[in-house]
Order: structure tokens, then C-alpha cells, then sequence
């Protein structure tokens, strides 16, 4: 009983969204070596108002399937729009509790809850634990800022994180951002998990010095910033070069062609491509393709394709973003200020004048130490354990 853990993750892939929380699935994978892992997916919606009238204002409920490698079940839930925040509350709960009450008849009774995302697992965690005496933990990996919500669902993300047997988070940053608004929560900081087995040094040095940049359309990534460094190195260096920034196709902050445009004002174009999203499967060859990755954001919980660069043996130059600092150790590459496009550039130049600055084989060695699987595996298990034990 005590080996068996239900998942729950805020976001998991289905047949419809397979990209959708890809690395709750490979953690869960890794997990399930040690443990029994059960993936329980609420896929939360909101029911438009003729729909609303159609389900005589009452939730709505279908089975769906998850993707990947470990078992599981999934319920979507739609949920009337005119419901006040009590009612939306209870409706989550009760689409939790049939959930759990399914996954009990096949899987048993476990005995810990695992909630990924506090919006929304980790309000349908605490109300499990409590319904039915389990222990359970919440690893929040993306905070909120809770005076973004109405005071009801505030308190109850506040309730859900102080009153949890156990919390856990990615990095320092992400811990002090829970804190501040989840003071009695001390979570456990145990990192992000980096499969080393996905990731490998390259077996060819890249033809051309090549800067590589991933990111959201999202303000907090700041791209201009990276491009800005572009242009100041272009000018003072000597050397050809080439950059691409890899933008997922979704809505957000600007678009496409405000970024091209940006590049054309920048006299950067020759040099600068925008690739429109990127296959997880195909990271790894972009990786192994890069002299350097460059990350700009001003906030990061973590900051995994540093990370995941890292593991390809490539230098990661960052700004000084929160989890970046835990990632980019001096012999992973620099860190510098926000919005610092001259320092950027002024290390890229360095890299570029000298590209034994940094050893591959070290690099790699270096993020894997922290963040691979036996290392990430360890600290998870030794979490569960505590929780259970003390309950």
C-alpha cells in the first residue's frame, strides 16, 4: 500500500495536447522505478454559457486518455461559467473526489498523494488528504502570485500549500516566491529533473560560431534584449556567426513579426533566424548544434533548456534570473544582469575569441551531478519517505 503514489499533475499530455506537461510524464517514469506510480489528470474547463444551460447548470464529466509510459487515469470536467468561486471550489472537489474513488477501485489505496501544481492538483490534493486521512505533497514548479485571484481561491492555495504534509519546489527562487505568500509551506528544494539519457555531447564541433536562444512569446523572456547583444557583437566582432531563437507558435506578448521586425531594425537578419517552435524530440540535435545558449529572462523557476543545454556539454550565458543562478555555475558558463545586452555581448565575444573557456565534458558533468536521474530520483524518494513515515 505504502509503495503505491497518485499523481496528480495540473497539466499532463493527452492525445489531443501530447506536448502538454511531457516532463510530469518523465519524471513519473523515472519515479515509477522505485515506486508505484498511479497518474490521476483532472483537465479543468470552463463550460460556455449555452453549454451551461444545456448541462441544467451542472458539471459536466468524460473520461479522456493520457499519453506516455506510466498508467493512470483522466476525467475532464467542465464547469458551468456563471458558478460563484464557493461553487467552482466544490465542483473541482467532488470531480476529485469521482477520480479518486475510480482510481481506487483498480489501483487500491496509496499511500501518498503527489500533487504537481498547486492550481489546480493542489486544491484537489489537500481536500483528498483531508476527505480520506493521506498524506500528501505539493510540488509547485511554476508560483503565482496569489493577488491575482479573488481572496476565496486565494486562501484555499494558501491552505492548500500551509497545511500540506509536505511541499516541494525547483529552485531557491521559486521557494522564496511561495513563501512570501505561503509563509508556514518551507518547502524542500530538490531541483529539476535533467535526463541525461535524452542529452549527449555533441560528436562534431559546429562549423559556425552559432548563438542559440529558446523562449515563450512572453515579455519575461525578453528576446529583445538577446537580439540587442546580437547586434553589438556583430559590430565588434570579427568572425561569422549565426543565432536562432526557437519561439513556440502560441498566443503571447508579441508575434512573430514584431520579433522579425526587431531583428530587421537591429541589422541582424543575415545572421538571425526564427525557427516557430521546436518538437521536444529534436531539441537534443538543436543543442549539439549550438557554441553557446543564451537565456534573457527576467524571471525563471528554473530554467530547464539551460539545463538541458548543459547536459549537451554547450556553455549557457544567462541573466541573472532567479533559477538561472542554480543552473549556471561558473564552469556552465556566466551570468549577468537583466537586460545587460553589452555583457552579453562582451561574452560572447570572449567565448568566441576562445572556445577552450569552457570543457563540454565538464559542463555536462557539472549539471548532471545536480540534476540527473540517480541525484533527482534520491531526494524525491527520501521525500516520500519522511511524509510517510511521519504520518
Amino acid at each position: 500500500m505504502y509503495d503505491t503514489i497518485f499523481w496528480l499533475p495540473a497539466w499532463y499530455p493527452t492525445p489531443t495536447n501530447p506536448l502538454s506537461g511531457t516532463f510530469f510524464n518523465e519524471q513519473a517514469a523515472l519515479v515509477s522505478t522505485e515506486r508505484k506510480v498511479v497518474i490521476l489528470y483532472l483537465q479543468v474547463r470552463a463550460l460556455g454559457k449555452k453549454d451551461s444551460i444545456k448541462s441544467f447548470g451542472i458539471p459536466t464529466y468524460k473520461n479522456i486518455e493520457i499519453e506516455g509510459s506510466v498508467e493512470g487515469i483522466a476525467l475532464e470536467v467542465k464547469i458551468p461559467a456563471f458558478y460563484n468561486q464557493n461553487r467552482w471550489l466544490k465542483a473541482l472537489n467532488h470531480a476529485y473526489d469521482k477520480l479518486f474513488l475510480k482510481a481506487m477501485k483498480l489501483y487500491g489505496r496509496p499511500g501518498l498523494l503527489h500533487a504537481h501544481g498547486t492550481l489546480f492538483a493542489g486544491l484537489g490534493s489537500h481536500y483528498l488528504s483531508k476527505r480520506y486521512n493521506l498524506p500528501n505533497l505539493i510540488t509547485e514548479h511554476h508560483p503565482v502570485v496569489v493577488t491575482d485571484f479573488t481572496a476565496i481561491t486565494a486562501k484555499a492555495f494558501v491552505e492548500a500549500l500551509n497545511y500540506a504534509n509536505g511541499v516541494s519546489t525547483v529552485s531557491q527562487h521559486a521557494k522564496r516566491m511561495l513563501m512570501l505568500q505561503a509563509q508556514q509551506s518551507s518547502p524542500v528544494v530538490h531541483g529539476n529533473l535533467v535526463d541525461e539519457n535524452l542529452f549527449s555531447l555533441s560528436k562534431e564541433k559546429a562549423e559556425i560560431f552559432h548563438v542559440g536562444w529558446i523562449g515563450y512569446p512572453s515579455l519575461n523572456k525578453d528576446p529583445f534584449t538577446f537580439i540587442k547583444a546580437l547586434a553589438i557583437f556583430k559590430q565588434k566582432s570579427l568572425i561569422k556567426f549565426k543565432a536562432s531563437l526557437v519561439i513556440p507558435n502560441v498566443d503571447g506578448d508579441f508575434s512573430y513579426a514584431d520579433i522579425q521586425q526587431f531583428i530587421d531594425k537591429k541589422d541582424v537578419s543575415e545572421e538571425c533566424t526564427v525557427i516557430k517552435g521546436l518538437e521536444k524530440d529534436k531539441l537534443p540535435r538543436f543543442y549539439n548544434s549550438l557554441s553557446v545558449l543564451v537565456s534573457t529572462s527576467y524571471s525563471e523557476t528554473f530554467g530547464l533548456v539551460m539545463a538541458e543545454a548543459a547536459a549537451s556539454g554547450i556553455p549557457v550565458f544567462a541573466t541573472r534570473s532567479g533559477g538561472a543562478e542554480e543552473v549556471v555555475v561558473p564552469e556552465v558558463g556566466f551570468l549577468v544582469d537583466i537586460q545587460d545586452a553589452d555583457a552579453i555581448a562582451a561574452k560572447l565575444l570572449q567565448l568566441a575569441a576562445n572556445d577552450k573557456i569552457f570543457i563540454a565534458e565538464q559542463i555536462r558533468s557539472s549539471v548532471i551531478s545536480r540534476f540527473g536521474r540517480k541525484v533527482f530520483l534520491a531526494k524525491i524518494i527520501e521525500i516520500y519517505n519522511k511524509i510517510i513515515q511521519s504520518k
